[in-house]
């Protein structure tokens, strides 16, 4: 009788869907709706462009900041939420097309505008938030054209995703250069 009990439970185990099968269903649902999330506050924030100089107190300026932080944060819960998920994430292959074409123009010494270098950066990110060599990319350009605070950001995701990287001590310490060029700016 203990053997029908024991087989019972191993048939039941191996019909049902397992609990790693469905952790990794509700993993990747919530990854779809952070992204969805991220979609809307960057449409919102392309469709109210604001003008260079712009005094910090005013209300437009607060609410981008906002919603840049809001940004910044729902890619930290992807990127916890993805580390979790086995087998990992497939990069899609588009992202890896916006990313080599960011990355491209970004080492071509020709480049002197970066708009379209970021572009194909944040559109790779917004393909694949989970993806590791984007961020450090991203935190190049950014500092590159001293928009320090996206910089850091991009290199703390960079550190988040990939904690173990032979590049990280790299990395954090490029983080501390910026923060020390943030202090002196001020």
């Amino acid at each position: 009788m203990k053997y029908v009990y024991c087989l019972t439970f191993a048939l039941l185990f191996l019909c049902n869907p397992t609990d790693a099968q469905t952790r990794r269903d509700k993993s990747i649902s919530s990854i779809h709706q952070y992204m969805a999330q991220i979609e809307t506050y960057i449409e919102d924030m392309e469709k109210n462009l604001l003008p260079a100089g712009m005094n910090d107190s005013d209300p437009r300026v607060v609410k981008q900041r906002a919603e840049s932080d809001s940004i910044y944060a729902l890619r930290k819960k992807i990127i916890l939420i993805s580390q979790e998920i086995k087998p990992p994430l497939a990069l899609p292959e588009r992202a890896r097309e916006y990313y080599v074409k960011g990355v491209t123009l970004l080492e071509d010494p020709a480049t002197k505008e970066y708009n379209d270098v970021i572009g194909d950066l944040e559109a790779a990110n917004s393909i694949a938030p989970w993806w590791t060599d984007d961020y450090k990319q991203l935190g190049k350009v950014y500092e590159i054209i001293r928009d320090y605070k996206s910089a850091i950001e991009s290199f703390q995701l960079y550190l988040l995703s990939n904690p173990e990287a032979k590049e990280a001590r790299d990395v954090q310490d490029e983080i501390y250069i910026i923060e020390a060029k943030m202090k002196a700016k001020e």
